[in-house]
Parts: structure tokens; sequence; C-alpha cells
């Protein structure tokens, strides 16, 4: 199960078995990555490349899975600029096709699709959370207006501190 309402956000994390007698779809979580650079901006070690790669690695690497899977990508974007790279460093799109990506519509429509940090006015929202639960809700087929025709697999992506911290996940519908 899934909320996101008045700047809260929580999702039920259980066991398969439990997971499988719930009303909703449940959600498979497939894979995790982690990285912190740096504690300061000052101090990032490429201002290219963050730890955005690093954590999207490990995390397709633990679910076993190619980045070009994804049906659903739900990017942290308090930055507008955090989307095509953390696109790019997930493998998700090469560097050169970003403009093409964001161009077509119906290929876009898994980037965000609940309009990301941007559409939620950021201030007061639970950033990261927000982000899973907007996942959470495509795979389980209760995303409203905004929902995708194909959603079964997701990666969400979400960058913290001075673009010091990240996070990645990969999450899989349920039957």
């Amino acid at each position: 199960a899934a909320t996101s309402s008045g700047g809260a956000s929580a999702v039920i994390v259980t066991s398969a078995s439990s997971a499988r007698r719930a009303k909703q779809r449940p959600v498979i979580i497939r894979g995790m990555g982690e990285s912190h650079t740096h504690r300061s901006i000052t101090n990032m070690p490429d201002l290219a490349r963050s730890g955005g790669a690093d954590a999207a690695a490990r995390a397709f690497a633990q679910a076993q899975w190619s980045p070009a899977s994804v049906d659903v990508a739900m990017i942290y974007d308090a930055f507008t600029t955090l989307v095509p790279r953390s696109l790019c460093e997930a493998g998700i799109v090469a560097p050169g096709d970003v403009a093409r990506l964001l161009a077509d519509d119906t290929a876009s429509a898994g980037i965000n699709p609940n309009g990301g940090q941007l559409g939620c006015g950021h201030t007061g929202v639970a950033a990261g959370m927000s982000l899973i639960t907007g996942a959470v809700r495509q795979h389980a087929g209760t995303a409203g207006p905004v929902q995708i025709a194909r959603a079964e697999r997701a990666f969400v992506s979400a960058t913290g501190g001075e673009m010091s911290t990240n996070a990645a996940l990969v999450l899989e519908a349920g039957s």
C-alpha cells in the first residue's frame, strides 16, 4: 500500500506471503544501491558525475536487470538538471539521446509521470518517499490519469545532502 499526502508518504514493507494476500497488487524490491561521495559540494570528486551512477549500478546488479528494462523512472528533480543526469548515470538513456527522449511524449511519459518533485511543489514533500509511492501506484494500477499502460519495472533515484548522497531502487510489480 502507498500514500502521499500533506507532505507525508508511507509504504508498507512486508513478507512476500503477506503481500500476496493484500488487496493491492504487491511491489517487489529487486535491488537497492547507495552512494555517499562527499560532505560538501566544494569537495565533490567530479562535478560531471555524481554518486548516483554507483548507486544505480549497484541496484541494477542486485536485481540482475538491464537499465533498458525500466518502464517507469521516478527521478528526484528538485533541480531540473538532475533528471537528464540521473537518466544518463543509470544507463537508461545515452547522454546524446536525452533531448530526443524528453521531446518524445510517448517515451517520456514514463519519467516522473506523477510530476515528480516539481509537480508536487517540492517544499514540505517527503522527497524520496513521494518517488517511491509514485512507483508503487504505477505498479498497483492506481495512478489515475497519469497511469502508464505497461508499468512492470521501475527505477527510483534520489539525491540528498549537497548532491552527496544517492540512493536507487529497482522495483517490480508482483502478481
